[in-house]
């Protein structure tokens, strides 16, 4: 940030000031932008610990500017002081996602081809970029759209993954196999493994919206197994781990034939349930069909709508 209010014109003198501690490296920057003869964008990206904007006074309206933040923390409340608009980012259409699959990859088959890969993917923008540059890349073999997205049924997130760049900093958030695992990792260090279980249980099942209903035996201790999973899923754990997942955009809460569920798309499940070793597999599995056992009406009842 300090490079930004050299950019706008702060001294040698007054960077250093800030730099050293003697000087409010935020009040310096922002007096720059402040009073900039050109207006100008200023994009903070990958913003996931919002605490650090709010407690250095990063975050500031400005009459000469806009400030654009990109992050996965969906609900910090600096999101919610005066000036600040949310713009919350999803999937692309169908159509956009088919076109820039088309774009990325021209040679590699047709519209309908496209658009099939892209259904399959969920639109999700880092998917479809990862696999237009894998298509539009290759070397030793040349598969057109139809042989991807029929090996994407056998393989799925570890062959979207092949079209990242090998070199390079920040992999981790090129690769659907691991972006979200830096959200989980916060999460962790901040007290929360147990959302990294839950998130393992919801990859079971499938990526429709599931009930929260049937989360409820867990979360009241009524649901055996969860003890044994790694990490363990307490039932005082379980609606701060969920709240945790919706804090952090790995799920979404929707609201299905009037039942509240939660939603995530299906390549986050995908890659988590890739990761999953096979003793957990078990475990999880165990727990995930006790608890739709229990959401079950008994036999020969009439089933709720």
């Amino acid at each position: 940030m300090l490079a930004v209010a050299g950019d706008r014109g702060a001294t040698g003198g007054e960077l250093a000031a800030a730099a050293g501690g003697r000087r409010a490296a935020a009040d310096l920057v922002w007096h720059y932008l402040d009073h900039s003869a050109d207006p100008w964008l200023l994009v903070l990206d990958n913003a996931d610990d919002p605490g650090i904007l709010e407690e250095g006074a990063w975050l500031r309206p400005s009459p000469s500017g806009t400030v654009l933040v990109t992050t996965r923390h969906a609900t910090s409340p600096l999101w919610h002081t005066p000036g600040v608009s949310s713009h919350r980012i999803g999937v692309l259409p169908l159509e956009d996602a088919t076109l820039l699959l088309r774009d990325l990859a021209p040679e590699a088959g047709t519209q309908e081809s496209a658009r099939k890969v892209a259904r399959r993917l969920g639109c999700l923008p880092l998917a479809l970029t990862l696999a237009g540059a894998h298509l539009a890349h290759q070397l030793l073999e040349s598969w057109t759209m139809d042989e991807y997205d029929r090996r994407l049924g056998e393989e799925s997130t570890a062959l979207v993954d092949r079209g990242a760049p090998v070199t390079g900093g920040g992999q981790s958030r090129r690769l659907v196999g691991r972006t979200w695992q830096l959200s989980l990792d916060t999460l962790a260090e901040g007290g929360l493994p147990e959302a990294t279980t839950l998130l393992r249980l919801l990859s079971l099942w499938a990526a429709d919206p599931v009930p929260l209903s049937l989360l409820m035996p867990a979360a009241q201790g009524r649901a055996d197994g969860l003890e044994h999973l790694d990490p363990p899923l307490s039932a005082e754990r379980v609606e701060p781990a969920l709240r945790a997942l919706l804090d952090h955009s790995l799920i979404d809460l929707v609201e299905t034939d009037g039942h509240r569920c939660v939603k995530a798309h299906g390549v986050l499940l995908d890659s988590v349930a890739a990761g999953v070793s096979d003793a957990q597999r078990e475990l999880l599995a165990g727990a995930a069909g006790r608890l739709l056992r229990a959401a079950l009406p008994p036999e020969g009842a009439a089933s709720p709508r």
